[in-house]
């Protein structure tokens, strides 16, 4: 295993890891970080071992997961239970377009 690369960009900072054991520690280190609020998982993973995405999106705290990719939240907005789920933004701006336009 080797160790993450950080690529600084503009107003964020990008890991990129090589393998699913250290992407998994890193998002378990965000759910418990109280100072994190979201997280998103960027797709498509890239890595030269593969990477199940299911794994890795389901990894993410429902409370933390701000594109609501894991299946807690997936589930909630397909079930329409809307007051019990992050509802990602484009979901969320086409449920509001739809109010306003009727």
């Amino acid at each position: 295993y080797s160790d993450p690369v950080l690529e600084e960009t503009p107003g964020s900072d990008c890991f990129l890891f090589p393998v699913v054991p250290q992407v998994l520690q890193s998002i378990r280190s965000v759910n418990e970080n109280l100072s994190v609020h979201g997280l998103i998982v960027q797709l498509p993973l890239d890595s030269v071992h593969p990477i199940p995405t299911e794994l890795i999106t389901n990894a993410v705290s429902p409370e933390k997961d701000v594109d609501g990719l894991s299946c807690i939240n997936a589930g909630k907005l397909c079930r329409g239970d809307l007051n019990d789920c992050f509802i990602p933004c484009t979901p969320n701006g086409c449920m509001e377009l739809i109010r306003q336009t009727g």
